[in-house]
């Protein structure tokens, strides 16, 4: 995924603050200030990521799922690759977001490339109200169900005791190795955007929000990806319904400190 543009500075904003850090970027250089948290307000300043990655290491101790293929090796030498590889239940369940088949030999990479200019369609710039820093908007209109692109982070174990200190920016989803495993023995995985993250995870939130995000398939492979919920107009801005998800409670169990509309 390109670059984040405002205006005619590349992933600045119009005050010179960072969203992403580059290389060499000292953790100082002014990050913007991001969402507005049940607590307090975070500062996102992460590497951007173009595609999910993971770290072998935290996956060492990590159980091996119910119904791991005896013949598939533990733990996996590439989580965010063999962790997202589509089972044969995948490709009955789940059309190719490029061909809409069942089973083909659409690749991932070529996807993404062919996708690489999706950044420009959106547009990461300042808020002024709110408290929430930044937010994203729509370079354009999109139709009802449009993929505006797909949620990267590192994906991670998912561990009860660590992960609400994270909960703002983690994804918790359930993998289905074998099939016939039944759902309270899927093994849950996290993707953990708060230090690495693609532009769409700067998306604020709302109760009622014009994204959601489905889990896609393109050949052998799942992704995640956010897609509009309805017709989304140019310059509006892009929202996501994080509750639980970000904060671990529901959005309205704190009006007062909600910037969202859900009681509008």
């Amino acid at each position: 995924m390109s670059a984040i543009t405002f205006g005619d500075v590349a992933g600045r904003n119009i005050e010179g603050a960072h969203y992403f850090k580059t290389p060499g970027d000292p953790d100082a250089t002014n990050p913007v200030r991001h969402r507005k948290t049940y607590h307090h307000g975070v500062n996102i300043y992460p590497i951007q990521l173009h595609q999910s990655t993971s770290n072998i290491v935290e996956w060492t101790d990590a159980p091996v799922p119910v119904g791991w293929p005896a013949k598939k090796h533990w733990p996996p030498r590439q989580p965010h690759v063999d962790l997202l590889r589509a089972t044969q239940q995948d490709k009955e369940d789940i059309r190719c977001i490029t061909c809409r088949e069942d089973d083909c030999s659409c690749s991932i990479e070529e996807f993404r490339s062919a996708r690489a200019n999706w950044a420009f369609k959106l547009n990461l710039r300042s808020l002024n109200a709110g408290g929430q820093g930044c937010g994203l908007f729509a370079h354009r209109a999109f139709r009802s169900g449009t993929p505006v692109g797909e949620l990267t982070g590192v994906i991670r174990p998912y561990n009860p005791s660590t992960a609400p200190y994270k909960a703002q920016l983690m994804i918790r989803f359930k993998l289905d190795p074998a099939a016939g495993v039944p759902l309270s023995a899927r093994y849950s995985v996290c993707l953990d955007m708060s230090e690495q993250c693609g532009p769409l995870a700067f998306a604020n939130h709302s109760c009622k929000p014009n994204l959601k995000y489905e889990a896609c398939r393109v050949g052998d492979s799942l992704c995640l990806m956010l897609k509009t919920t309805r017709l989304v107009q140019a310059h509006e801005e892009l929202t996501f319904d994080w509750r639980r998800r970000r904060y671990g409670r529901e959005c309205r169990s704190s009006p007062d400190e909600c910037t969202c509309d859900a009681d509008e």
